[in-house]
């Protein structure tokens, strides 16, 4: 499969070995190529999961991390894996290092990322207001 195969190939974050500043003129293409693998991840991940294959699951995601460290959809795809998986001390852990990084970093989590924590965590959708209504 041509996902995976283009995951293999993944070592680490694009010109991660560069001095600060050394490629300022490339940060751009390294943006691109980061956020490439991670789309690469995410799919390969998801496909993994509609067949239950948790092992290619885990295995895409991680890869994907190393070129993208942190990413939200990297991290939704590990929570949702973990959870289908049936490993909750991980389902846990995971959640607990995203709510403390958005804490620390001062942002809210998503919308979407909420819904996966919750599902994660209890099981259950988390219930929305519509105010419209």
């Amino acid at each position: 499969m041509a996902l995976h195969q283009a995951l293999e190939l993944v070592r680490g974050a694009p010109i991660a070995d560069a001095a600060p500043g050394q490629w300022h003129w490339a940060e751009d293409w390294r943006c691109e190529m980061a956020a490439a693998v991670r789309d690469i991840g995410v799919a390969l991940a998801n496909l993994a999961l509609a067949r239950r294959d948790i092992d290619l699951a885990r295995w895409a995601a991680a890869r994907a991390l190393l070129a993208s460290p942190q990413d939200d959809q990297l991290m939704m795809v590990r929570l949702r894996t973990e959870h289908l998986a049936g490993n909750q001390p991980e389902v846990n852990r995971l959640a607990f290092e995203v709510m403390r990084r958005s804490k620390v970093l001062g942002f809210e989590l998503s919308e979407e990322m909420a819904d996966v924590v919750q599902e994660a965590i209890t099981g259950v959708p988390r219930l929305r207001f519509d105010d419209d209504k």
